[in-house]
Formats: C-alpha cells, sequence, structure tokens
C-alpha cells in the first residue's frame, strides 16, 4: 500500500496519522515501509525513532523514484509545501504517481475553517483527474459526526464519504506525543503502569506513584488509540 496525506491546513493530524495510522499498521504487511515527509523544515516523525525520508514538494522527480523503489510508502505533505507539490504536480503528466499511489488521505476537523480548506483540497485532487475512489476523508479529532454535517454534504458532491473512518479525540494524546513515544509503543509496553503506581504509593512515594498513574492512564488512552486506528487501517485497505 502506498498512500499520500495532505491538507493545506495545519493542525488536522497529518504526521499522527502517517506515523500512527499508516507507518505502524502497514509493518504487518511490508517488512520496510518508506515515511517519505515532504517537508521543508523540521521532521515530524523523526523524534519518535523513525527513520524518514525528508524531500520538498518541488522534488516531483525524487518522489516518484521512491515510489518505485518502495512497495509501501507512507507520503506525510507539510502545509507549507502542498502548494509547490500541486503545482509540480500540474506541469507533468501524472498518471504514472497517481497509478503508484493507492489512496490520497485528506484529514479533516470539526473546524469551520479547516473544513473550508479542505474542500479546496478536494477540488484540486479533482483538478488531477484522481479517481474519488482513491481518494479517502478522515475525520480526525470528531468525537460526533454531527459536527462535520454541513461539510459532508459539501464533500459529497466531489468525493464519496465513509463515515466509518472516524477518529475521536483523546485525552492524554498531547501528553504521549511529548514524550517522544508512539501510542503503539507505549500501548504495548511491558511494564505494568498500574501496579507500579500502587507499590509506589504503598511506599509511601507520592511523587513517584503519581507519575506511574499518569503513565498508566496513558497506557489506557494508548491501547483505545491503537485500536481505533487498527479499525480505521482495515476499514480503508477493504
Amino acid at each position: 500500500m502506498k498512500v499520500m496525506i495532505l491538507n493545506n491546513s495545519g493542525n488536522v493530524g497529518k504526521s499522527f496519522l502517517a506515523r500512527e495510522l499508516f507507518y505502524i499498521n502497514m509493518q504487518n504487511d511490508c517488512d520496510d515501509v518508506a515515511l517519505i515527509e515532504i517537508e521543508t523544515h523540521n521532521s515530524a516523525s523523526s523524534k519518535f525513532g523513525i527513520d524518514t525520508i525528508k524531500i520538498s514538494g518541488k522534488e516531483i522527480g525524487t518522489l516518484y523514484k521512491q515510489l518505485l523503489m518502495n512497495d509501501c510508502a507512507v507520503i506525510d505533505v507539510g502545509a507549507s509545501n502542498i502548494i509547490a507539490l500541486f503545482e509540480e504536480l500540474s506541469k507533468n503528466d501524472v498518471n504514472n504517481i497517481i497509478e503508484e499511489i493507492d489512496y490520497f488521505i485528506v484529514p479533516v476537523t470539526s473546524k469551520s475553517k479547516i473544513q473550508d480548506d479542505t474542500i479546496k483540497v478536494l477540488l484540486a485532487l479533482k483538478t488531477l483527474d484522481i479517481p474519488k475512489e482513491k481518494i479517502k476523508i478522515i475525520f480526525n479529532s470528531v468525537d460526533d459526526i454531527k459536527q462535520v454535517d454541513t461539510f459532508i454534504q459539501k464533500a459529497k458532491e466531489i468525493v464519496d464519504i465513509d463515515e466509518n473512518l472516524v477518529i475521536p479525540e483523546y485525552q492524554h494524546l498531547n501528553e504521549i506525543e511529548k514524550m517522544n513515544i508512539t501510542t503503539y509503543k507505549l500501548a504495548n509496553a511491558e511494564k505494568d503502569y498500574k501496579t507500579l503506581a500502587k507499590e509506589a504509593y504503598k511506599k509511601g512515594d507520592i511523587e513517584l506513584g503519581d507519575k506511574y498513574a499518569e503513565l498508566s492512564l496513558m497506557q489506557g488512552t494508548a491501547k483505545a488509540i491503537t485500536k481505533n486506528l487498527q479499525n480505521v487501517f482495515n476499514a480503508i485497505r477493504g
């Protein structure tokens, strides 16, 4: 599988989805998954211990070669590079590139400005003649699908909508990311943080007990996120 994740808005969770939803779950199908960041600023995923390939939106030839070299690839398009990428795509016959990418993933949140920007991205993809069955919208940080009902009505005129591709807003996610650890790794950590918290409290070490208690809560969140992302990944893959 090869996917490109893009939106011209920031703060929609592109890098989170690239890393946690696709890169992690693709490991089950591929021995080696390429995580390509189309970004001119800092790498979003390298701090999580993931090797990334970093290129700019103008390097369309390099992108194509990477797609040919790798059977599985996740392309995380930074908001600062999406215009340059579309400009390069519009200058070329991009059928070969489109054929190599299975899905164009467009995340959207409940914020109205992001929804407006997302419609523009969908129209841009349509202009490139990308088949609508290759375009998948993921509703990220959306607790109730009714929050994006107006957006869905507009988007339905451009692409098909799968209302099962929903990732709710999770408490503790920001704290987990600050630890520079993937939710998958935390969810599958061997340490029993709940037991460690109880032991620390019994010894009178409140500070250590609180630390382990917080980690236990975060681990529970990580397990819920991992399960949700696995379901979304399976729904996309079909």
